[in-house]
């Protein structure tokens, strides 16, 4: 049926338009027109949903119209294919088998046999060698080459123009370069330009370093004005001349007064560092110097300090607690002791070690000396 437009008037609920009713029924009237055309009236009959791109037709499968390829047998006007196709046969001169416009062939194509050629030429009944040496008949061999005699005696000597060849000999050689002496004799006295070699002496050191030719020269060793009888003694920092207090010798055994020092690490401020002096085992101490603001603190042995670690500042040291005396100052500062303090190591076996605690009291970073003038107790 031709297709029918529903009328839907020139603007909405004009009234011109068809009824609800009449365009149901164009509506149903096509859809009843398009189901029997694709189908069955009620059901569309062609499902395209899984066609491919190699499918070109609609081909019904007997119960709907689905895609599928061109058949062959679809074709009309094909040519007629022989049932069954056979080899050509070369003898064969008729049907479908006979090979048409054969050539004729000669007695020889099939028989294979010299014989059956034309124009062949005529043989010898017998054929002989040749022979080098024949010099008549069919073995002898005609314009043969003159032969030298090293083509059979296969000797290098009977060559004519022989090469000159080299004879393997170094002296032989031509171009061959002037060799210095001490290539061939292997002798370093035969070099030329040689550099000149150490001969292991200080004195031909270059840029050695200066060696101190006195004690006093030494970094760590201060003299002043020696006089006969004076030794070397440790001060703490540095080894300096003093009167020999050992009580031996022609002396008086008066023992002389001597100064030692010791200097911590940079402190950071209120931080602690324990120091050891070396000095007496026994001693007077008269004075105690500071170059900063500092609690210094010095004692019998190194359990003591370490007992007297957390006391505070403020707080005396208890009788008996191996403090030997305290010093706080608010900076450098020289204190004399007065009256003279008797300090003295109390190690189990008594050695000359003085033991310190310094506390840095400056409101920086500082490395602190103490230096302790004392005078020797006992040997």
């Amino acid at each position: 049926m031709a297709r029918q437009t529903i009328n839907v008037g020139s603007i909405a609920n004009d009234g011109t338009g068809d009824t609800l009713r009449s365009g149901g029924q164009k509506i149903n009237s096509m859809f009843l027109d398009a189901y029997s055309k694709l189908g069955d009236g009620s059901n569309i009959l062609v499902d395209i949903d899984a066609a491919s791109t190699a499918e070109f037709v609609l081909r019904s499968n007997g119960t709907a119209f689905v895609p599928a390829r061109l058949s062959y047998n679809d074709l009309s006007d094909t040519p007629t294919i022989p049932a069954a196709q056979q080899p050509s046969d070369w003898l064969a001169t008729e049907g479908a088998t006979r090979i048409i416009n054969k050539p004729l062939l000669a007695d020889v194509a099939t028989s294979g046999s010299y014989g059956d050629l034309t124009g062949a030429p005529t043989i010898p009944a017998a054929q002989v060698s040749s022979d080098w040496t024949a010099t008549t008949g069919v073995a002898q061999i005609l314009n043969k080459p003159t032969l030298g005699t090293v083509a059979t005696s296969n000797s290098y000597n009977d060559l004519d123009n022989l090469p000159s060849l080299f004879s393997g000999a170094y002296a032989d050689l031509t171009g061959k370069p002037v060799l210095a002496n001490v290539a061939t004799s292997g002798s370093w006295n035969d070099l030329n330009d040689k550099p000149s070699i150490f001969s292991g002496s200080w004195n031909d050191l270059a840029d050695k370093p200066t060696v101190p030719s006195d004690i006093q020269d030494l970094a760590n060793v201060t003299i002043t004005t020696p006089t006969s009888g004076q030794v070397l003694k440790w001060s703490g920092t540095a080894w300096v001349n003093d009167t020999d207090q050992s009580g031996g010798g022609s002396g008086s055994g008066l023992q002389s007064r001597g100064t030692f020092s010791a200097t911590t690490s940079s402190l950071a401020s209120g931080s602690s560092e324990n120091l050891t002096i070396i000095g007496y085992k026994s001693y007077g101490l008269l004075n105690i110097e500071v170059n900063g603001a500092a609690w210094v603190t010095i004692y019998t042995d190194t359990g003591s300090r370490l007992s007297d670690a957390t006391r505070a500042e403020t707080d005396d040291p208890l009788p008996g607690s191996g403090v030997i005396a305290e010093l706080i100052t608010t900076g450098s500062q020289s204190q004399i002791m007065t009256p003279a303090t008797i300090g003295f190591n109390n190690d189990i076996t008594p050695s000359t070690n003085i033991y310190l605690k310094v506390v840095n009291k400056a409101a920086s970073s500082a490395a602190i000396t103490v230096t302790l003038t004392v005078i020797q107790l006992e040997s």
